[in-house]
């Protein structure tokens, strides 16, 4: 049945975050999948357990529309403990590949499984753009707490920067494909006029 047709319906949204370089116990960087959510348990999801961060996570508010746009979006994770600061800067997070899913579930807490439903539904995909650490600090209690923000651009934004073509000159060739020579004569013909199909 639809989703109208329930009473109270639950979302939560599911963060993967793929890190190529992550500052493991060891000293060493080696690949890591983060996976959290605002969900308010742990929860598997096509065979992954994502750690339920509850009210610790945030995700700034996006349009659905029907096409995919190039709108960029900002995670917000608070309670960071200090020991974890120095894997947070020591990895090289700028340019992870962020994937986040919107999970729908009935009021006792079950997800929906229903073929007339999507779920759970895509909501974003792109990359961490840059990141930022805020502590702050309380005198009272002479403790800190820890923010870390992570501004992510969609892979639209990504793919609409990038420069498409060739230049069709030697050098241009040859940085690609070292041993080709079959833009070598393009200097030689640049400025002549060329009667294609013109019988001699």
């Amino acid at each position: 049945m639809p989703l109208s047709s329930y009473d109270h319906v639950r979302t939560a949204l599911f963060v993967r975050i793929h890190v190529e370089e992550y500052l493991q116990s060891g000293g060493n960087l080696a690949p890591i999948t983060l996976l959290f959510s605002d969900h308010y348990k742990d929860y598997d999801l096509n065979g992954e357990t994502y750690t339920a961060l509850g009210n610790l996570m945030s995700v700034t508010s996006t349009l659905s529309e029907l096409q995919s746009t190039s709108a960029n979006l900002t995670i917000q994770l608070s309670g960071i403990p200090n020991r974890s600061l120095e894997e947070i800067v020591k990895s090289k997070i700028k340019a992870s590949t962020v994937t986040i899913k919107r999970v729908f579930f009935a009021q006792n807490g079950e997800i929906i499984d229903d073929s007339t439903v999507t779920n759970p539904v895509g909501r974003f995909v792109g990359y961490v753009n840059n990141y930022a650490l805020e502590e702050e600090w309380d005198t009272q209690t002479k403790t800190s707490t820890n923010t870390i923000t992570l501004e992510c651009s969609s892979t639209v934004d990504v793919l609409s920067r990038k420069q498409a073509g060739r230049k069709t000159n030697p050098n241009s060739m040859k940085k690609y494909y070292a041993s080709d020579v079959s833009f070598d004569r393009v200097p030689a013909i640049l400025n002549e006029n060329l009667n294609f199909g013109r019988s001699q």
